[in-house]
């Protein structure tokens, strides 16, 4: 009678084992990147816009309501991928654009090519502005086996060229399927064909072999192009033309994101599915209809309406917290090891050279974030810096042009026109701002003059601190153009890769 017994036990206790082990699974990723989508284009901080299933999204997982990226697109992407502030590399502007000689350090190791090392079939779709002028430095050079979208910054929606224009076989064209030019994409919505290349590599996707998706929506950035069933479908409320436009490319995105949540439900993996949206920047105001009120500043500046970002993180497995606030500190540099954590678990060593620090099971479990200090940048083209240790932030320099406060819903004039008050331009070079952040997350009082008497020496150790970033930098140099990028754009009829040598390592 007693073997039997332990021969129960033992099988219980494997099958318990093995049971914890299916409950941890390494999970699929999928990485949701917005574009010029500011802090109040949502309907959590702006019941005008529509975006339910981003909010679905956050009911599922957790908001993290102090996510920061850099100050625009080309420096966004490159902490993203590398999890090192893009200073490191010359790129503290956007500097990657058209037939300029200029990329992302073909030398670096890049998110996508970590998960691959755990086993990962990785994917990208949409919007890739990291360098292009070699096949290598594009995205199946740089870790992803498929790619299905653009390679620049930013195009028509429809005509996806640099240039408006009907003719779709005007020199500028950019949309790829893989390495082949996918001219069937000419005249459809982009935002639309991102969405349903993401739901067929969902589903199409095999048990047991995890993927990494990379969705890199093109929307909202410009130009502000979309269908107007959106507009009256979901933005209707809105009075102002551009801001409605702006609206609708939110809600179509959002519509797209509801689907493909949707796929994961039917295929029965979204237990097993880790998601992050963020958004790369933020909104830009003026000339995007953008808004980040009541965070001050817009995209291109340091201020928090330049710099934080909406995110939302939807955690794997069963023990995934639900409709939480998370208060912790959290970078975009932060995302590479945060989600290599995820998926090699004990299997990944986090490099000691990344500026991001690995923050998955603080997340996970909603304990306190170990992120102190975090570079907002510095930036040798405008003498840009900011930095925050903790609660306190310290601005120098020009931090951003549009320093002002603007509202989501425009103002109107006496004769009912629509404008958008910007507010005064860049302070002085010589200024010094430094803010709390917990009792003035807007960035209204400044309390520079105040601490240099209260706690001088947490304002020296700051700008020590800061200074340290500046002296790694590689300065800033505008790329030249390439006449043979020229040449081959207008041989082939669109946008190619091949006129620069590069080898990645």
């Amino acid at each position: 009678m007693t073997t039997p017994t332990v021969f129960s036990l033992c099988l219980l206790l494997s099958l318990a084992v093995q049971g914890a082990k299916s409950a941890l699974s390494t999970p699929n990723i999928l990485l949701i990147w917005a574009d010029d989508v500011g802090y109040s284009d949502f309907q959590r901080n702006d019941p005008r816009m529509k975006t339910p299933q981003i909010e679905r999204l956050a009911n599922m997982g957790m908001f993290l309501e102090n996510s920061y990226v850099m100050q625009s697109c080309v420096p966004s992407r490159t902490a993203l991928m590398t999890g090192k502030y893009p200073h490191r590399f010359g790129l503290q502007k956007n500097t990657i654009m058209g037939s300029r000689y200029s990329w992302l350090n073909e030398t670096e190791t890049l998110l996508p090519q970590v998960l691959k090392g755990f086993g990962y079939k990785t994917h990208m779709v949409g919007k890739w502005h990291l360098g292009f002028c070699d096949w290598d430095l594009t995205p199946t050079g740089r870790g992803f086996d498929t790619h299905y979208g653009m390679l620049m910054g930013a195009a028509g929606y429809y005509n996806h060229s640099s240039y408006s224009g009907s003719n779709p076989q005007n020199n500028t064209y950019d949309f790829w399927d893989n390495r082949q030019i996918d001219w069937s994409a000419y005249g459809q919505y982009s935002t639309d064909l991102f969405t349903a290349r993401a739901k067929e590599i969902i589903q199409n996707s095999t048990a047991g072999e995890p993927w990494f998706l990379f969705l890199s929506y093109q929307a909202a950035h410009g130009p502000f192009e979309v269908p107007e069933h959106y507009v009256n479908t979901y933005c209707s409320t809105v009075y102002d033309r551009n801001r409605q436009i702006h609206c609708a490319m939110v809600a179509a995105m959002d519509k797209g994101i509801g689907q493909i949540l949707d796929v994961l439900e039917a295929k029965g993996i979204m237990q097993d599915t880790l998601i992050l949206f963020m958004s790369d920047n933020g909104g830009p105001v003026k000339n995007g209809y953008s808004s980040n009120y009541p965070l001050r500043g817009e995209k291109q500046g340091y201020w928090e309406g330049g710099t934080k970002s909406f995110t939302v993180f939807k955690g794997p497995w069963k023990m995934a917290l639900k409709n939480v606030t998370y208060s912790g500190l959290f970078h975009a540099v932060d995302v590479l090891p945060t989600l290599a954590k995820a998926a090699g678990r004990s299997a990944y060593t986090r490099p000691s050279d990344l500026d991001g620090i690995n923050s998955f099971w603080e997340i996970q479990k909603n304990e306190p974030s170990r992120r102190e200090w975090m570079l907002y940048g510095v930036n040798d083209n405008k003498r840009m810096q900011a930095i925050r240790k903790g609660k306190w932030k310290l601005l120098g320099g020009s931090p951003g042009n549009k320093n002002g406060w603007y509202p989501s819903q425009q103002q109107q004039d006496e004769d009912g026109a629509v404008y958008v008050h910007m507010g005064k331009k860049a302070i002085a070079d010589d200024a010094w701002h430094m803010y709390d952040l917990e009792v003035d997350p807007y960035e209204r009082n400044n309390t520079y003059d105040a601490m240099l008497v209260a706690d001088p020496d947490l304002v020296a150790e700051m700008k020590a601190e800061m200074q340290k970033y500046w002296d790694q930098m590689i300065p800033y140099e505008q790329a030249e153009n390439s006449k043979n990028a020229t040449t081959l754009r207008i041989q082939h009829g669109h946008w190619m890769p091949g006129w620069c040598d590069v080898t990645v390592a």
